[in-house]
């Protein structure tokens, strides 16, 4: 099915560049503009693909006193800054040129208002997630400390303390499997924390759920998170928890 996915995605965005290079020569610059920059997506949703298929992912770490981040492969952090870039300033560009008139895109007259203020919205969404990103380094992130841990993506965080961890698996409870790499952690209080995928972090769907599991259930290990030992023991081949 991803090849699938592969192919349509191509599709769509060869249809958005010929579209984009018809507007520019009929000098409907800003059409042209919010046209390509959804084709650039498309094609960067491929990229991102082709690159976690490929299963040459490498996950980036850096330790300090407190603990460990870990950081999504850099090619493929830098594909996904560029497809919420482009989307957030494509759906800009509807947003303001279609009330005005200035957008060379019949729209329906029952879409008339709901385009731009879905694309308004879709704008507010993506600049948001773009200043996350800004600020927090990258489009996502795990950090691992002495005391808990930090799930890091998207509009927000999701933290809990060693302490209140009962299990960690790839299960969430009562609905069926997100990914085969996803992060599944459940916490006393019936709170669930999770990571939908790690793909774009580590070719081994499993390493990264192995890590967050050893130094769960090894508190006498956690000393590693601040010292760069943790970061040793995770290779493109897994997770050595022994």
């Amino acid at each position: 099915m991803k090849y699938v996915g592969f192919v349509l995605f191509s599709v769509f965005g060869a249809f958005c560049a010929y579209w984009g290079v018809v507007f520019l020569s009929r000098g409907e610059f800003m059409t042209a503009l919010a046209v390509l920059a959804v084709g650039v997506s498309w094609f960067g949703l491929v990229a991102i693909g082709i690159r976690t298929s490929r299963r040459t992912v490498t996950a980036r770490t850096e330790f300090d006193a407190v603990g460990t981040t870990i950081r999504p492969d850099r090619v493929v952090d830098l594909l996904s800054r560029s497809v919420l870039a482009s989307g957030t300033a494509a759906a800009t560009l509807f947003a303001v040129l279609a009330p005005v008139g200035l957008l060379a895109i019949p729209i329906p007259r029952v879409q008339r208002y709901a385009l731009p203020v879905g694309a308004a919205i879709v704008a507010l969404i993506g600049a948001t997630m773009l200043w996350r990103t800004i600020r927090q380094g990258s489009l996502s992130y795990m950090r691992l400390t002495t005391s808990g841990f930090e799930f890091g993506g998207g509009l927000s965080a999701m933290r809990g303390d060693w302490s209140a961890v009962k299990a960690v698996t790839d299960t969430r409870p009562g609905a069926r499997n997100l990914t085969a790499s996803a992060i599944i952690v459940k916490l006393s209080d019936r709170k669930v924390c999770t990571v939908a995928s790690t793909g774009s972090y580590t070719a081994d769907e499993n390493a990264l759920r192995d890590m967050v599991a050893f130094y769960w259930r090894h508190p006498e290990a956690r000393s590693e998170l601040t010292d760069g030992a943790a970061s040793a023991r995770l290779s493109p081949s897994g997770f050595r928890g022994s």
